[in-house]
């Protein structure tokens, strides 16, 4: 895709030191939607659990190790890494980054707020060499000096590459990503109607490129997934893309009903027994999904407790589902479908985005 017809990223020089690095096979789309690059909408700054939680994982998963570190106090710790890989990239945040929790939690303990700081600084190193620094910031001109600037805190340092996983495993890792980015910020995905659309089509590209001609019950959430994002109905496509991952993960029967039951609707105990289990020791994918559907059971004390506690957990996706939603994320939440009933086909026969009702239609199986 020319440069002049190509969507900026919100980490442009990383972007372009990447391009060189990949197969001429990987398209522009399937790169950004493994990078996570499809999923903020307009006007969202990126943050720092966006870089660790998004692109590290992409990068390895597209078969280039990266290696996110504090920047180095003594300038001779930053020269040895340049001179074992081909790009190192450096960052500031708006905050510190490394969270540490008290050693003791009870009801009492005030919430963190604010635990993922947003991105403030971001610059290419060009030069590391005994005499002096150079480095290119993401705006503006290349900058030289004995020292760098206090605004950079950390550096992401590019190494040989990996062996890539296979292109279906790389998609469904992404899209599980996609699903816990989500869980823990509706709030910064595209809206409908704003400038953010662009972004939506390409969301709905990806997934197309993902499923192409298979017709089983996950390529068909998918489908169904990629029409709601080029209708740019951001919270039907995430439920579609649950309603996928639900069934790549083979859970109990029950676990998806805890999981899948409209946020209006409340749990029976034992379903929120099933959450406050996946909350506490599921997967990152599981842990937000859990958490964030708990906050929705906060009068129960053991939802109550549990999202207490997550709200001091390592990884800054689980603390912030399980913060409370804003009003109107619950609000689009609410006015999603039930989730699909499974007949004797496995097929869905009561969930249908919004877009697809509208037609009259499903996407052919």
């Amino acid at each position: 895709m020319p440069d002049s017809q190509r969507h900026r990223t919100d980490f442009e020089l990383l972007w372009q030191a990447l391009e060189p690095r990949l197969p001429a096979a990987y398209s522009e789309v399937h790169r950004r939607g493994v990078l996570g690059e499809l999923l903020r909408g307009a006007g969202q700054a990126p943050l720092a659990g966006d870089l660790t939680g998004l692109w590290i994982p992409g990068l390895a998963a597209l078969g280039v190790a990266a290696r996110f570190l504090p920047l180095p106090s003594a300038r001779t710790e930053l020269v040895r890494p340049l001179n074992t890989t081909q790009e190192v990239f450096l960052f500031g945040f708006a905050g510190p980054l490394e969270f540490d929790p008290p050693e003791e939690i009870d009801d009492s303990t005030p919430v963190p707020q604010d635990t993922d700081p947003r991105i403030t600084a971001q610059a290419r190193l060009l030069e590391s060499s005994a005499g002096s620094l150079r480095w290119q910031n993401s705006e503006g001109p290349a900058e030289q000096g004995a020292t760098l600037p206090p605004r950079f805190s950390h550096i992401l340092a590019l190494d040989p590459a990996l062996e890539k996983t296979s292109r279906r495993v790389e998609v469904q890792a992404a899209l599980h990503r996609w699903l816990a980015w989500y869980a823990a910020y509706p709030e910064r995905a595209p809206r409908e109607g704003e400038a953010s659309e662009p972004m939506c089509a390409l969301a709905a590209a990806f997934l197309h490129g993902a499923i192409g001609t298979r017709r089983d019950f996950v390529a068909n959430r998918l489908r169904y997934a990629a029409h709601c994002f080029e209708a740019a109905e951001i919270p039907h496509a995430y439920r579609w893309l649950q309603e996928a991952a639900i069934a790549e993960w083979q859970l109990p029967a029950s676990s998806a009903e805890a999981l899948q039951t409209p946020s209006d609707q409340p749990l029976s105990d034992m379903l929120r027994r099933e959450l406050v289990y996946f909350a506490r020791a599921g997967t990152l994918p599981l842990k937000t999904l859990s958490a964030r559907r708990l906050t929705y059971e906060r009068h129960h004390p053991d939802a109550r407790k549990t999202l207490h506690q997550l709200c001091f957990d390592a990884h800054p996706w689980v603390r912030a589902a399980a913060r409370a939603a804003s009003p109107s994320s619950r609000e689009d939440e609410q006015k999603l479908p039930s989730p699909a009933r499974k007949n004797g086909t496995g097929e869905g026969s009561e969930s249908r985005s919004s877009t697809l009702r509208k037609s009259g239609e499903e996407p052919r199986i």
